[in-house]
């Protein structure tokens, strides 16, 4: 249990997508979080959208922070719910049965809602800007009045497009949407941040986006325009009295694929390379033996492509050396092996028990190797960092070896960064985020210096772009 609460300086955040509130462990992790002074949480999207985890289970979630909240928050909590563009009056008009009992003047307890990604909806309004641009005032018009009604203390927009430069088709500009009414096709840019907010715009509080040791574009990348200047979305949110929250801040999107910054088991004693190559050999082998041959009678029968048994220790044989990363190899078994190894079982003819004993041991050997290759990844990284900026050496802990929290580190040195979303996973992952902030805001950890960020950032971009990731 975390004994002080966490600082302001910069706010900490949960993600809550993947919490179930029927695990123990989770409502332990929410309360643990709730005891150590995080005060933003994001329950997800309200409802399933194309493209994202279903939010099954939303009002268990919900009622489940409001119930803790209650009990254990040190300090007054603000709650991100989601949804895509045009589900606003959705969400306004399903919000006691969603939220029963909430409200905006709760003195515990404040809802918010988030525009989420709106321009995903561009290449359906075959790229017209302006229209977009007047959909998301509509949308916004109607998160005003919802929160002048009680229902919302605040919205805003979460979207990667507020970071892209302002030359790609799918950038989303910060300016414009304090501006007109919802049906002013113009969209003439203000000369500079409203001296008062509009009174439509008066309870827009928010924006998101990515941001990690890779993705760093909001803090760089002059993507944004207050009046005439060309400046950053940091800068420009502070500009228009924005708070910013970064979200993935550990899971980089990286030509390689995707690079989660955690810390993972080393295995540096075993032999990973050659358990791989061994239980593969077996489990292909053991698939000869009894699929192939099978697939082979069935297709001589005339029986479909689709219905022969899936051959994954031959597929893997060729795709392993695309596979480096612990998360990749996670989804991989849960989107696509597990479920086909779950239809061989149930089926009228399954294959043999050494069969799934050879696939047991395959998997299991895959996922220590990519641990391995994540946790020398990881150090490389770590080192790299700690040479760019020197500053990262002092006050130095054993649990620095993680590189999430060195770049949780980096992170709070960014001006105008307010809040870092990081994702609920376990009892102990929670006291350790929380443990370590606590910790840097105890002994007064110093923050990096300019020249330190853009050493630490060239450092990042060159260490994932040359192929040592």
């Amino acid at each position: 249990m975390v004994d002080a609460p966490l600082s302001s300086r910069q706010g900490l955040g949960f993600g809550m997508l993947r919490l179930d509130p029927e695990r123990a462990e989770h409502r332990e992790a929410l309360r643990d979080a709730l005891v150590a002074g995080v005060d933003l949480f994001d329950l997800g999207d309200f409802e399933a959208r194309a493209g994202v985890s279903s939010s099954a289970g939303f009002s268990e979630k919900a009622r489940l922070i409001g119930a803790l909240v209650a009990e254990y928050a040190a300090v007054p909590v603000k709650v991100l719910v989601r949804g895509s563009l045009g589900s606003a009056e959705r969400f306004g008009g399903r919000f006691q049965d969603l939220v029963p009992g909430a409200t905006a003047r709760d003195p515990r307890i404040e809802w918010h809602y988030l525009v989420a990604d709106p321009e995903f909806a561009l290449r359906d309004l075959e790229w017209d800007h302006a229209r977009l641009y007047t959909l998301l005032h509509r949308e916004l018009d109607t998160l005003e009045e919802l929160a002048a009604r009680g229902v919302l203390a605040g919205y805003g927009v979460a979207s990667a497009a507020f970071t892209y430069a302002k030359e790609s088709p799918d950038a989303l500009a910060i300016a414009p949407l304090f501006q007109g009414r919802s049906d002013d096709p113009s969209l003439e840019l203000p000369d500079a941040p409203p001296a008062r907010r509009p009174a439509n715009r008066r309870r827009f509080r928010w924006i998101e986006f990515p941001f990690n040791l890779v993705e760093s574009g909001a803090a760089w990348e002059n993507a944004q325009s207050v009046g005439t200047e060309t400046t950053t979305c940091l800068r420009a949110a502070r500009a228009f009295g924005l708070t910013t929250v970064a979200r993935r801040p550990f899971d980089a999107i990286t030509a390689d694929g995707l690079r989660r910054l955690a810390a993972y088991p080393d295995h540096h004693r075993v032999d990973l390379d050659e358990a791989v190559r061994r239980s593969l050999e077996v489990a292909i082998a053991e698939e000869s033996e009894t699929l192939v041959r099978a697939n082979h009678e069935r297709s001589r029968s005339g029986a479909a492509s689709e219905t022969l048994a899936p051959l994954w220790a031959h597929r893997l044989r060729d795709q392993l050396k695309h596979v480096t990363d612990p998360e990749q190899w996670r989804e991989i078994l849960r989107r696509r092996i597990d479920p086909d190894l779950r239809e061989l079982a149930a089926s009228p003819t399954p294959p043999t028990v050494r069969y799934f004993d050879a696939m047991a041991a395959l998997t299991l050997s895959v996922k220590l190797w990519c641990e391995k290759a994540a946790a020398e990844r990881g150090e490389r990284l770590r080192a790299k960092l700690v040479e760019a900026a020197p500053t990262l050496a002092r006050h130095r802990r054993p649990e620095d070896r993680d590189p999430g929290l060195l770049a949780l580190r980096i992170y709070r040195s960014i001006p105008g960064l307010d809040y870092v979303l990081v994702g609920m996973r376990s009892p102990n992952y929670v006291r350790s985020i929380t443990a370590a902030r606590s910790a840097e805001n105890a002994a007064r950890v110093p923050a990096l210096g300019p020249e330190e960020l853009t050493s630490v950032w060239t450092a990042a971009h060159d260490f994932f772009a040359k192929g040592t990731a």
